[in-house]
């Protein structure tokens, strides 16, 4: 199924009068759908220890196995690392590749980067 939305609705008279009641339910239907494949969205939130990045509500650690979605539907596999010397955080998967002495490449990771934690794997 294929849905879209527009992102927001003016709804006057104020410059921030605005309705998002259909991208909102877009993103859901969204979430839901990733929810039942396995994945959720990464983003920079935060929680009573302060700001942290979350794999939909998990939490995810500097070290922890991670799986990012491709553009050809495939799963790269990685170990997840953040940098907080910048003024946003930036969030990275190390991914190993091949040549001597167990190489790795960083793979700059954006908010809504689709993500999976391998032990929730479904598909």
């Amino acid at each position: 199924m294929q849905v879209a939305a527009h992102s927001y609705s003016w709804v006057g008279p104020g410059d921030d009068d605005y309705d998002d009641t259909c991208w909102a339910a877009l993103r859901q239907h969204w979430l839901t759908t990733l929810e039942q494949v396995g994945a959720t969205l990464l983003r920079l939130g935060q929680d009573a220890g302060g700001p942290r990045f979350f794999a939909g509500t998990v939490a995810v650690h500097a070290g922890t196995a991670l799986e990012v979605l491709d553009a050809d539907g495939g799963w790269l596999a990685g170990r997840f690392e953040y940098v907080t010397a910048t003024s946003r955080w930036t969030a990275h998967l190390w991914v190993p590749i091949g040549g001597w002495g167990d190489p790795e490449a960083a793979l700059v990771l954006v908010d809504d980067t689709i993500v999976r934690l391998p032990q929730d794997r479904r598909t």
